[in-house]
């Protein structure tokens, strides 16, 4: 697999978020106790999305430089509305986990984020 290929980032993504489940499970079961906080959905949400919008901007990126920018400018938006909706409709939900949860999604969110932006500058780099 070459360097920037879609299997190579479905690779990384796939072991951060199964490093990253392994760390929350640990903090949220053994370190603090936590009922009811759902790691797996916020971890499956974060990999699906990051997947589908990486898809968009590969596919984008084959037609043009313009277009990869386009994309994946759109893409980072309408993922961060998507973030909001879930964490939103879950805290109204769930009130009285609401300030742990939006703390770890956030977090998630951050490290998910820098992992995106790390694998697009390494596309900037090769054009």
């Amino acid at each position: 697999m070459k360097k920037g290929s879609f299997p190579m980032f479905l690779l990384w993504v796939t072991s951060i978020s199964l490093m990253l489940y392994g760390a929350l499970y640990i903090i949220f079961t053994r370190v603090w106790a936590m009922p009811g906080m759902p790691i797996e959905l916020m971890i499956v949400i974060l990999f699906t999305v990051t997947i589908i919008s990486r898809s968009i901007i590969i596919r984008a990126e084959k037609s043009s430089p313009r277009a990869y920018t386009y994309s994946f400018i759109g893409t980072s938006t309408m993922r961060l509305i998507l973030y909001s909706i879930f964490v939103l409709t879950f805290s109204f939900k769930h009130r009285e986990i609401a300030k742990q949860f939006i703390l770890t999604f956030f977090v998630l969110y951050i490290i998910y984020s820098a992992f995106d932006l790390k694998s697009a500058s390494s596309y900037l780099k090769r054009k």
